[in-house]
């Protein structure tokens, strides 16, 4: 959904893609979705991206919300 995933690299390990060129993504809108927020194995991590990132437009999800898009209403529901 966003312009680019790189913001959350650290989530996954690149080691595990080699044939990734590039942090691309299908930039359908401007912002930014975190999923994982609050999550016991991952919740750290988010943390951490939050802080780093706090220039972005972020929507931090848990595992039991979705995001909900409607020209540029955004919507966070329980999933």
């Amino acid at each position: 959904m966003s312009p680019n995933i790189k913001f959350i690299e650290e989530m996954d390990d690149l080691q595990k893609a080699p044939e990734l060129k590039n942090f691309d993504a299908f930039g359908l809108f401007g912002k930014y979705i975190l999923p994982h927020y609050k999550n016991p194995y991952l919740g750290e991590i988010v943390e951490n991206i939050l802080k780093k990132n706090k220039n972005l437009p972020i929507f931090p999800i848990t595992d039991k919300q979705v995001i909900c898009i409607k020209g540029e209403n955004i919507l966070v529901k329980l999933a």
